[in-house]
């Protein structure tokens, strides 16, 4: 018994394992023909191959041709867009995807893009709101009937889509400079600190002299103050002062005067010992003004304001070709300021004139010619002086000085610059600039130099006469050669 009982637990067993491994054989080869099918499902994804917009009476048709019958879409909002995404699609386009701006009233955008899960999505931004969209579905093509959205408060997802084209303008956001490594260059490409302050911000801030216009960059600072600019432009620049580290077009500009900002076009600031580039030694760094240029098209500006204390200016600016051909062109900056004070007797005017005249003597080759004048005249102002830790009790408006006492200074500037390319990655420059500036100081000097000079009880302020003046030249010439090449994958300049 208990061996017919072991044969017969044998043949049972034997049974169910064939059993078993025949039924695991058929769900394997069940699984095996799923797979293929999935990966057969996967391979045959809906193209896309045209997409074609229209419009009429207000609303707008988007088409998409397919190669086959496209998925119901998914749609959604997010602030003034409709998303609309498509699944196991992918589009077989000229370019990798479509964009139409503003194809209907009410309708900013048309976007169609591929996403990286099979999906391509379609963002409808509408002017106001989200617009709606109703689907009608035909045979290998997908109609979407848009409806421009109103304005309202609603609740929308918490998405945001950014569209950036290379069509926007810097504006406040200057994306190229030439002061940290002296070729225009992105700035998100220069290791160094460099800010620039372009003209918008100078015109917004109606400022007219390039301290008030440094006051928007940080790390800079006015040590002269307005008032006292007879003393020259006395910038600090992380606390260290700004010896010879002031340029114009990258050549070293020099004056006892204030700099105006009537031609410049931008402020560059280079901070750091990265100024060693323009052959300083200034730890804190450099500042680089960045003349207007001729313009291709014919430009006239003129302005005209008045404010307080008899504060009047008037300005000119001129720019055109001079020639049929376009090849000579020029610009012309004139402005005069006259202005006075809340001190009695106290004023100061300024007068400039800057022509630059361009000629393209080649498509390669340019050459500018420009010069430079400038006549600043104001009565020095030595404030009120100090008693202790106070100041002697009279009115500000009181001017305790001579109206006679003024800073003069006849500034004058004449040189050129020259570019040639010998192609598209090897160019020179060379620039040559005189300069000569006659400063004037007539003044009886008080209390800034003698801090006891007032007495108190007779009311006496002991004053002394100062004179000191000059004539200075100073010649300035540059040569460079800039290239381009690569060394394997690393590209150098």
């Amino acid at each position: 018994m208990i061996s017919q009982s072991r044969r017969l637990f044998w043949l049972t067993g034997s049974f169910l394992l064939l059993l078993t491994s025949s039924v695991g054989a058929e769900i394997t080869q069940q699984a095996r023909s799923s797979s293929a099918i999935s990966m057969t499902l996967a391979q045959e994804r809906v193209q896309i191959t045209a997409v074609q917009v229209s419009s009429s009476e207000g609303n707008l048709a988007l088409s998409l041709t397919a190669s086959s019958l496209l998925s119901e879409p998914e749609v959604s909002t997010a602030g003034n867009a409709t998303v609309i995404t498509l699944s196991n699609a992918t589009l077989a386009l000229e370019d990798d995807e479509f964009q139409q701006f503003e194809p209907a009233e009410g309708i900013a955008l048309i976007q169609i893009s591929q996403l990286f899960d099979d999906q391509v999505q379609i963002v409808v931004t509408g002017a106001d709101a989200p617009p709606t969209v109703a689907t009608i579905i035909q045979t290998n093509e997908l109609t979407l009937e848009i409806e421009p959205g109103t304005a309202s408060i609603s609740a929308v997802n918490d998405r945001l889509r950014v569209v950036v084209t290379d069509e926007q303008e810097d504006g406040y956001n200057p994306s190229i400079s030439s002061v940290a490594t002296g070729t225009a260059t992105p700035l998100r490409n220069v290791p160094f600190s460099a800010q620039v302050i372009p003209r918008e911000i100078i015109d917004d801030r109606n400022v007219t002299e390039v301290g008030d216009a440094l006051a928007t960059a940080g790390s800079v600072t006015d040590s002269g103050g307005r008032g006292r600019s007879e003393f020259g432009p006395n910038f600090l620049i992380r606390g260290f002062p700004v010896v010879d580290g002031i340029f114009r077009d990258g050549i070293p500009t020099f004056s006892l005067s204030a700099l105006s900002t009537n031609d410049i076009e931008q402020v560059e600031v280079l901070r750091g010992p990265a100024s060693v580039l323009f052959g300083q030694g200034e730890p804190g760094g450099i500042i680089n003004l960045v003349t207007k240029r001729p313009l291709d098209e014919p430009f006239y500006s003129a302005s005209v304001s008045a404010g307080n204390f008899d504060t009047y200016r008037a300005a000119l600016d001129l720019s055109g070709p001079l020639d049929t051909d376009g090849d000579v062109k020029y610009r012309l900056n004139l402005s005069y300021e006259s202005e006075g004070s809340f001190r009695d007797f106290v004023e100061r005017e300024r007068l400039l004139i800057s022509p630059i005249v361009t000629w393209d003597i080649g498509p390669r080759t340019t050459l500018d010619v420009y010069g430079q004048y400038v006549y600043d005249r104001e009565t020095i102002d030595g404030g009120i002086p100090a008693i202790g830790d106070d100041i002697v009790d009279v009115p500000r408006s009181r001017f305790l000085g001579e109206d006679f006492a003024e800073f003069s200074q006849d500034q004058f500037s004449l040189g050129y610059r020259f570019n040639h390319e010998f192609s598209d990655n090897w160019l020179v420059r060379h620039s040559l600039q005189y300069l000569t500036y006659e400063p004037k100081r007539y003044v009886p000097l008080t209390s800034i130099f003698n801090p006891n000079a007032f007495n108190e009880e007779t009311g006496e302020l002991r004053r002394f006469e100062y004179f000191g003046g000059g004539s200075y030249r100073r010649f300035f010439a540059n040569a460079e050669a800039i290239g381009q090449f690569n060394t394997g994958s690393i590209g150098h300049r």
